[in-house]
């Protein structure tokens, strides 16, 4: 997707492919629950949650990772916002014991939302709150619904 303007000079969500995770060895249940994050192939110093980067974008001046466990039994989603120096601005996480929150598709529908479809019928609108007046930090919020 390229990455396009609106209105005045306000930048769209774009989807990249700039960040990766180091892989794990040995036993899964042995695996640490934090992964370290790689970004154009080259490391961070950060870690974060989760073992598989299922999507990730560039919003403005934040990149927003969604990251899964690997577990498509029991998947759990982490949704990661970070600055430019890849430090944890806000996350939030989708999960629950013996259910599944795989995700089908994310796809980016303005200029701060995308809507997460997972398989089944549950579908969340993620919405990036750049500030408020109870923050100055950007802070993600999740809308759930069904189809």
């Amino acid at each position: 997707m390229r990455r396009q303007t609106v209105g005045k000079g306000i930048k769209m969500i774009e989807e990249i492919k700039k960040f990766s995770l180091a892989k794990h060895e040995g036993p899964y249940e042995n695996w640490p629950s934090k992964t370290d994050l790689f970004f154009d192939g080259k490391p961070t110093g950060k870690k974060i949650d989760g073992y598989v980067i299922e999507k990730q974008f560039k919003i403005d001046d934040y990149y927003l990772i969604i990251t899964s466990y690997d577990c498509p039994f029991e998947e759990t989603n982490n949704f990661i916002l970070l600055n430019n120096n890849f430090s944890v601005e806000h996350k939030k996480w989708i999960g629950r014991p013996y259910n599944s929150f795989c995700i089908k598709d994310a796809v980016p529908i303005n200029d701060y939302k995308i809507l997460i479809s997972f398989i089944g019928d549950l579908k969340v609108t993620l919405h990036i709150k750049m500030k408020s007046f109870l923050s100055s930090k950007p802070r993600i919020k999740l809308n759930w619904f069904t189809t």
